[in-house]
């Protein structure tokens, strides 16, 4: 099916999309290639390089890999035709040999025109609903092919003569050649051929590159894909069919197989269109084959999406290939005479195996489409059948084994009950969240659990583990929801899965957005539950539930509500009553009464939780600090510059500039500050562009020396310069532009500062044999930890910003490589104009190369400390780095292996608030004893009453992105760096539900273009600033044409059009967040507009759509 569909996987996807998924199955140089090929000739051209080398590579679950790939990248409908979920024969054929044709597929566009979508809907083809969802499938995936298949698919499934509508419609577009061929594939499903066997000697001759691919079920039988079918209708011998006379079988099983008496044709068994039925017992004298999918009297009704691997056995050599091959022939001699013994040994194990499959679901992977199906019946070269049954039913029913210690912990769950399981990191809490879901989802029909998890990460390390154990039931993973066609996706599949993994911002977002509701959930599971506090997400969903719980509507059940997490925390209370007070208050936001801990089985909970031993080294202050001191003189320098500038004398301006003396260059609330008042001078300050600009420029370079400071105190000075040079990189490439193109554009305050970073990284360079204390007393440590721990080591080190964990993370990779350390990155994704941070795929990808040993330190900031599950961590370092009494236990708790150790690397500073958290640690577990002292009525009682307080003074707050009041009023947008003009509100729309793009042809003439590094079907080129060149945004390719898409962030919001008199601007962090309305738009309208752009006509103005 690769093959058939491999036109479809060029147009609709870039090889380049699906790398980062594809790191074990292609390696650097593979992925080299295939970046290479997607710069020279395109996203097609990449995906042809890769699927070169997907057919080449030899790993075994290649395709298992490529189609998880595909899924992470929203390309779940082109795995649903790959993978011929649920086809028939019938409707098979004609998709393959003329539906997707290359030449037919560009051809069936009309299908997707709203006009024949309309006439189809008229006379029942479609429904409401199927167009609703072709619609979404094109926007979500600006492919027309993506939307046909949707089509294509929802008509045969609605009536059984869909050849014949689909025949209809072609008519009418004058498409007569291929209604002809359409109806010849017609006839031939109403009057199948009864077709003979061939000759061994014609199998011999077949092409031996189909001997060397793994073997399908018809492989086995002597079917290649491209092979003959094999029959009998008479008790004399067959002759041998020639091409022209025999219709092409299946490359899957697909057919109806039923060997029958001579004399009696009616009677036999059939396979199932997708294995996963069982077979009944396979008669001794049966001689038939049909290739009709309705001939046999005894077919079984088939289970949706059934998807079954039959066996996961190795690809075999040329040799073994052709060996196996002819003893599948050998079931069916060239003589005529069957050996029946081996067919009903086929039989048996094809049932048993079919049997054990059947609770397979599609939350596990689908598998290669070659995939192998052993059958060997050499008795001594194969398992007994024992063996065989045992190992399959372990690898297919995956038994929960629960300790005492967790059915204590789930007991109150299991009841029904909300509760909060709060047990140390390493007892198993997500296995008690498992058993628990089992439960609920036995006990109740209409059961609809959601999963929630702060981060992708922690989000899909979990749902892999759930679905592992709950293949009875459908599981989906919802990653983002950027798109209003994901949140149609979700509205649809909740009528058919039954539990769902999402972050709860996703949740917020498809709740606001009507696409699900909280009645229509009935367990409502909440990792890391200890963050439903303040504006945190979880706290806005629990804000929901408490709101609808008191209004006390009974035709409206809320969902039964279990939290998980390893502490609860003290927050900022110092006393025991504060402690208690806020054990509580997490209580009543979660609707909890009862929190679930161990209490009778704490012996076995010892048992099973290893402690690993504290230790704490301290951080010297050092004599000299000469890369410190560069920097600081650099940035007394542009304070200086500043500070003789308008800005001190603007009262709206003046009161924070004051602010910055309190501040040390050194710390955190310096890098608040800086970005804070540079956001308040661009938006408050009535001034000359150009000074603008200069102090853009000037409080831009104190954000980066400041977080420099924060690198060079742990890190070596080349470090430093590095991490500034990085920074500093998009600044200098737009000074470059504008040097190029208008050098008296430059001023000279602008370039000195540019000169000024130059300076600083060539004089931190210039000491690249200076070693930083405080890295050699790690270095040093980490030395001692490898000698301890030899091969078998394996750690993290969690540092505070996101600059020192990458370059601690080189520093360690590169210097210590002969002591076999792989060190990597791994931090929180971009939140701040000052740090770049990780992409979610990054860190998925990264967590599991450190699972499979390929890394074996992590460098972490703190959203590495929670719910990264592995098991064999021997060390955590905290590397002058410190959490609250949560934040400790959460970092210990990574350090599950035996004899393990946490060392706490810090200066005194740092320490003094380690002992604060750890005493707080203590204050906790003293709340918890005060807790269990109380009775049930006082406890339920005070939680009650904070419940109360909660909804009287946040009722309503939900903090939803999207629930933005948006002021129907006009605006302009301007560079926020040198406040150039881009364009009004009139020019822009949103596409797709996610996209700000504008429609002005001259927007083009206020920006100019640049190459991407990398071509992606998602980015086509650079938007950049006519007159600073500041990035404005992306373009992406719409078929032929090219479609700009602002960045937010890059702009400043100006009430009205007139921008001749001044107006306070206004800046936001992202679209939703924007104010302001801003109309949608359809594919077929930006279609209508941008093409009547291209060829010089006039477009119409879009009607705004609300």
């Amino acid at each position: 099916m690769l093959v058939l569909y491999q036109p479809l996987l060029e147009e609709c996807i870039g090889g380049t999309d699906l790398l980062s998924d594809l790191s074990d199955v292609i390696d650097r140089d593979g992925r080299l290639a295939v970046r290479n090929a997607g710069k020279a000739g395109g996203p097609k051209r990449s995906m042809q390089v890769l699927l070169e080398l997907m057919h080449a590579s030899p790993h075994r679950e290649k395709w298992k890999f490529f189609y998880k790939a595909m899924k992470n990248n929203d390309f779940k409908h082109v795995v649903t035709a790959l993978q011929e979920e649920t086809i028939p024969e019938s409707v098979r054929l004609p998709y393959r040999n003329v539906l997707l044709q290359p030449e037919n597929l560009n051809r069936l566009n009309i299908l997707i025109d709203p006009g024949v979508q309309n006439d189809l809907t008229e006379k029942q083809l479609l429904s409401n609903e199927d167009v609703e969802n072709i619609r979404s499938e094109k926007e979500m995936t600006g492919s027309d092919p993506a939307a046909i298949l949707v089509t294509l698919d929802r008509l045969w499934r609605r009536r059984n003569e869909w050849l014949d509508d689909l025949s209809d419609i072609l008519k009418l577009s004058g498409m007569d050649d291929l209604v002809e061929t359409l109806l010849q594939y017609n006839q031939e499903q109403t009057n199948p051929k009864q077709i003979q066997v061939p000759d061994t000697d014609e199998l011999e001759e077949e092409d031996d590159t189909e001997l060397t691919k793994p073997k399908t079920l018809s492989g086995a039988l002597g079917m290649g894909s491209n092979s003959r079918a094999l029959g009998m209708g008479s008790s004399s011998r067959p002759e041998t069919s020639t091409d022209s006379d025999l219709p092409a079988l299946p490359d899957r099983v697909g057919t109806s197989l039923c060997f029958s008496n001579e004399d009696d044709t009616s009677r036999g068994t059939t396979l199932p269109v997708r294995v996963g039925t069982s077979l009944p017992p396979i008669s001794n004298g049966s001689s038939c084959l049909s290739t009709n999918l309705n001939e046999s009297n005894t077919s079984l009704p088939l289970p949706d999406q059934v998807r079954v691997t039959l066996s996961n056995a190795e690809e075999t050599d040329q040799t073994t290939a052709n060996t196996e091959r002819m003893r599948g022939v050998d079931i069916l001699n060239t003589h005529g005479n069957y050996n029946t013994a081996m067919v009903e040994e086929l039989g048996e194990q094809l049932d048993a195996t079919i049997e054990r499959s059947l609770h397979r679901n599609d939350s596990t992977f689908y598998q290669d489409e070659e995939s192998v199906v052993s059958s060997s019946f050499d008795d001594n070269e194969s398992k007994t059948e024992k063996e065989t049954d045992e190992a399959t039913e372990k690898e297919t029913f995956p038994t929960l084994e629960m300790r005492k210690y967790q059915l204590e912990l789930a007991e109150l769950a299991v009841a029904g009950q909300n509760t909060i399981i709060c047990a140390e990191t390493g007892t198993g809490k997500t296995y008690v969240a498992l058993y628990v879901t089992e439960q609920h989802l036995a006990s109740r029909k209409d059961a609809r659990v959601v999963f929630l998890a702060r981060t992708n990460a922690l989000l899909e390390q979990q749902y892999e583990k759930f679905s592992h154990f709950l293949y009875k039931h459908k599981v989906y993973l919802l990653k983002t929801d950027k798109t209003a066609a994901m949140g149609r996706k979700l509205a649809m599949a909740k009528e058919t899965h039954q539990v769902f993994f999402m972050t709860p911002q996703i949740l917020l977002n498809n709740i606001n957005s009507q696409q699900i509701s909280l009645p229509e959930i009935s367990l409502l599971i909440m990792d890391e539950c200890h963050h439903t506090r303040k504006r945190e997400p979880y706290n806005n969903v629990m804000k929901q539930y408490l709101t609808m719980k008191r209004r006390g509507d009974k035709c409206l059940p809320l969902p039964q509500v279990l939290g998980l997490t390893a502490t609860i925390g003290v927050g900022k209370s110092s006393t025991l009553e504060g402690a208690v007070s806020h054990i509580l208050s997490v209580c009543a936001s979660l609707d909890v009464l009862d929190i679930s801990k161990v209490k009778q089985n704490k012996e076995e909970l010892k048992s099973h939780v290893e402690v690993p031993t504290r230790e704490t080294r301290k951080l010297m202050e050092k004599e000299k600090d000469v890369p410190k001191q560069i920097i600081l003189d650099k940035m007394e320098m542009i304070e200086n510059y500043v500070g003789k500038t308008e800005v001190v004398n603007q009262p709206k301006l003046k009161k924070q500039w004051d602010r910055k003396a309190k501040k040390k260059r050194e710390g955190k609330q310096y890098q608040k500050w800086t970005i804070h008042f540079r956001n308040r001078v661009m938006c408050k300050l009535k001034s000359d562009p150009k000074l603008l600009r200069k102090l853009h420029v000037a409080l831009t370079h104190l954000s980066i020396y400041n977080e420099a400071l924060g690198v060079n105190y742990l890190m070596n000075s080349t470090h430093v310069a590095d991490y500034i040079q990085q920074k500093l990189a998009d600044d200098i490439k737009q000074h470059q532009l504008m040097l190029k193109e208008k050098p008296a554009s430059i001023d000279d305050a602008e370039d000195q500062f540019m000169r000024h970073g130059e300076e600083v990284c060539q004089e931190l360079r210039s000491m690249k044999g200076v070693l930083n204390d405080h890295l050699k007393t790690l270095r040093d440590f980490l030395v001692d930890l490898r000698s301890n721990h030899g091969d078998s080591i394996k750690g993290m080190i969690f540092v505070e910003t996101r600059a020192t964990a990458f370059a601690l993370a080189k520093y360690i990779t590169e210097e210590l490589e002969m002591m076999k350390f792989k060190a990597a990155p791994f931090t929180g994704s971009k939140s701040s104009d000052s740090s770049e941070g990780m992409q979610e795929d990054e860190k998925v990808e990264t967590l599991k190369k450190y699972r499979k040993g390929e890394i074996n330190l992590l460098v972490a900031t703190s959203v590495g400390s929670e719910g990264i599950d592995v098991p064999d961590c021997n060390f955590i370092i905290t590397y002058n780095y410190t959490g609250n009494e949560a934040d400790i236990m959460q970092m210990s708790g990574r350090a599950r292996k035996k004899d393990s150790t946490v060392t706490h690397i810090s200066d005194q500073v740092i320490q003094r608030r380690e002992e604060t958290s750890l005493q707080k640690a203590l204050l906790m577990e003293r709340a918890f004893d005060r807790l269990n002292d109380m009775k049930d009525e006082d406890r339920h009682r005070k939680i009650k009453d904070q419940q109360k307080t909660i909804q009287n003074t946040d009722l309503g707050s939900f903090f939803l992105e999207n629930n933005v009041v948006k002021a129907r009023t006009d605006f302009s947008v301007i560079c926020w760096k040198c406040q150039a003009f881009a364009g009004n509100s009139s020019d822009i729309r949103i596409y797709t539900g996610q996209h700000r793009i504008t429609l002005n042809p001259d927007f083009n003439t206020r920006c100019i273009f640049e190459d991407l590094d990398e071509t992606s079907r998602f980015k086509k080129r650079i938007i950049r600033c006519k007159k600073c060149k500041t990035k404005w945004g992306t373009t992406f390719a719409l078929d032929a044409l090219e479609v700009p898409v602002l960045k937010v962030k890059a702009f400043l919001f100006v009430p009205g059009y007139n921008l001749d008199h001044w107006k306070e601007r206004k800046r936001f962090k992202a679209w939703g967040k924007v104010e302001f309305f801003i109309d949608t738009i359809g594919k077929s309208q930006l279609m209508e507009i941008l093409t009547k752009e291209k060829s010089g006509a006039p477009a119409t103005e879009p009607e705004p759509l609300s």
